[in-house]
């Protein structure tokens, strides 16, 4: 035991010195941590909380004319930069819009949507030929640029069925002309 406290003593500058440099560095790999999981968070809030805006096609009941949207789905503000179709939606394409002019909404500059807000326009895919589009969407959101690229194959809407309702007196017509009214109304809000 005399032998272990002399040797204590002898090497007490070099054992300090060796105990200080392995504090050091479990305080550097520490903080080191520390901001690796500070980093984390902050990225994961800025997930959690920025815009999530989406283009997508509703189809109607009709199958006449479909709903374009393009809705924010997250928690803060966004203002879309850019929206590429390829192929592009053209209206000389299109069966009954031929020759309808106006721009489609997604051709407009700087739109800003809030949580929740969306923009629609309506299309007419009756006999059009392209069925499979790639989006391209650049948004900015919480002082952040974000780019999102997927595929919409539209030739699902060619599988879907809808059923009519048989109407047998003027009540009954006059009833479901009042709920396709209201349920065109919904979509346009």
């Amino acid at each position: 035991m005399k032998d272990f406290i002399n040797l204590i003593n002898t090497y007490n500058a070099l054992l300090m010195v060796i105990f200080t440099f392995l504090s050091a560095l479990a305080t550097i790999i520490i903080a080191w941590l520390t901001y690796s999981n500070l980093k984390e968070f902050k990225e994961t809030r800025i997930e959690e909380n920025r815009a999530y805006i989406v283009f997508y096609i509703v189809p109607s009941s009709s199958k006449a004319f479909h709903n374009l949207v393009l809705k924010n789905f997250g928690k803060s503000a966004g203002k879309v930069l850019s929206l590429k179709i390829d192929p592009q939606l053209d209206y000389q394409k299109s069966c009954s819009l031929s020759g309808f002019d106006n721009p489609l909404f997604f051709e407009s500059n700087k739109i800003y949507l809030a949580p929740n807000q969306f923009v629609t326009s309506v299309f007419d895919f009756r006999n059009y030929p392209d069925r499979i589009f790639n989006v391209i969407i650049e948004y900015e959101s919480l002082g952040r640029t974000f780019k999102e690229s997927y595929q919409i194959d539209y030739s699902f809407a060619l599988n879907t069925f809808s059923a009519s309702p048989t109407i047998n007196d003027i009540p009954k017509g006059l009833q479901y002309i009042n709920e396709s009214i209201q349920e065109l109304i919904d979509t346009l809000r």
